[in-house]
């Protein structure tokens, strides 16, 4: 494993952690809880989440707060026990686990999980900092696992000819 890429969880953790203070101090607090960011393209707009992504099992905290757990711990143990997985794979999990973390803190001390990124050229979920970087590190992931030869039994070692 390698160990530089094991940053990338707490840098998404914190950034995670920052815009969602910049949100509840600041967008929270205007009319509409809405400003404008890039015209066309995404506006800030205050949300508060109580399920998992597009609200899914809202009014079930239990499995918001247990299963996202369970899931960091697997990809814990995924890259401890892949220590030869492709820098991209690595460096995917890495960011799902501080995304996930992020939003796992937000919930367990909220109650809640704000968001604050609405896309303007289409009709979608309010989202924040933490699920970009889950969706980011789950794409990153799977290209890395994708592109990996198998054959040799270790994901990202090409097998020996």
């Amino acid at each position: 494993m390698k160990k530089r890429f094991m940053l990338a969880a707490p840098l998404a953790f914190a950034l995670d952690y920052v815009t969602k203070q910049w949100a509840v101090n600041v967008l929270k607090l205007r009319p509409g809880g809405r400003m404008n960011a890039l015209e066309g393209l995404f506006h800030w707009e205050y949300a508060e989440n109580t399920g998992a992504a597009f609200s899914l099992f809202s009014g079930n905290p239990f499995l918001l707060v247990v299963l996202p757990v369970l899931l960091v711990a697997a990809l814990i143990f995924y890259l401890w026990k892949n220590r030869q997985a492709r820098a991209v794979t690595q460096l995917g999990l890495w960011l799902a686990v501080g995304g996930g973390l992020g939003n796992w803190v937000d919930r367990a001390a909220r109650g809640f999980v704000v968001d604050f990124v609405a896309l303007d050229f289409m009709r979608f979920a309010i989202f924040n900092v933490a699920d970009i970087c889950i969706v980011c590190g789950v794409i990153l992931a799977a290209l890395g696992i994708l592109l990996s030869d198998n054959r040799g039994g270790v994901p990202g070692k090409a097998a020996q000819k």
